[in-house]
């Protein structure tokens, strides 16, 4: 009976660690499955995150290629003022030139008028002389 008593309660041990045993085995099937799910979601995440910087990674490169076409437009725009202001420059001594050419000839034309009254002058006191002397003759 002592015999039938332990061996029951071996039983029993037996029964129970058997029980606790499949109950560690299905929280560890439990703790792995989310395990996986969530090894999963962060490596879903990470992959997500990659992308991410990938994205943003060639925003920045397109950012830092206006960038570059900017600066290049603001260098053109600076030669191009410069030569714009250096054409304004010379425009402005070629007016200046012209001005000073312009008084020159006006100059010139005012002494060719005043040579051709002169040289008209001395045409009609020629020709007064010369009438004056056929008068003196006859």
């Amino acid at each position: 009976s002592r015999e039938k008593e332990r061996a029951q309660r071996q039983r029993a041990a037996a029964t129970d660690a058997h029980r606790q045993q499949k109950a560690a085995e299905q929280r560890l099937g439990a703790l792995q499955k989310t395990t996986d799910k969530l090894s999963a979601s962060l490596t879903s995440k990470a992959a997500a995150a990659n992308e991410a910087l990938k994205v943003k990674a060639a925003e920045l490169e397109q950012e830092q290629e206006r960038a570059r076409e900017l600066e290049e437009q603001l260098e053109a725009a600076a030669t191009q003022h410069l030569s714009l202001k250096q054409q304004q420059e010379q425009q402005q001594k070629l007016k200046e030139r012209y001005r000073v050419l312009n008084k020159a000839h006006k100059a010139v034309q005012q002494q060719v008028k005043e040579l051709q009254q002169d040289l008209a002058e001395m045409h009609l006191e020629l020709d007064f002389g010369r009438q004056g002397g056929n008068e003196e003759g006859l």
